[in-house]
């Protein structure tokens, strides 16, 4: 099975709040047989007890570690946010990338956590025009 596959991908999305975000992400992942439905619930709980928001406008909510039994295959659901949602207090997620494999090492996480990082791959999120169409 793909790692990210076309059906995991939405762009233009617009969405309330992070919880929206997570559980449509989580959706994704569920739908393409990634993850049990459960999982989602997981990706919300690590929010949480964990930032996931990386700084420079994304967000990579993932589950806990004790629900890896609810993970089939490793996947990665990617929304497009054009006009950003609040992930904490003056903090936007433009792009909110859910991702889950057993085999991630956690020092990459802990590596890229934190407020004050930017991503470095990349322009700044926040420049790219929103649009909300109809593709969410």
């Amino acid at each position: 099975m793909k790692t990210i596959t076309r059906s995991c991908i939405r762009l233009d999305v617009c969405v309330q709040n992070k919880d929206e975000a997570i559980q449509r992400a989580g959706q994704l992942l569920a739908d393409a047989g990634y993850i049990e439905p459960a999982y989602i619930d997981s990706l919300l709980k690590r929010e949480q007890v964990a930032n996931t928001f990386l700084g420079g406008g994304v967000a990579i909510p993932h589950g806990m570690i004790e629900d890896r039994h609810l993970i089939h295959h490793t996947g990665i659901a990617i929304l497009q946010v054009p006009n950003g949602v609040e992930w904490n207090d003056g903090q936007n997620a433009y792009l909110v990338v859910a991702m889950r494999t057993a085999h991630l090492p956690r020092r990459w996480i802990r590596r890229r956590q934190g407020a004050d990082r930017t991503v470095r791959a990349g322009r700044d999120l926040r420049h790219y025009p929103a649009t909300c169409g109809a593709r969410s």
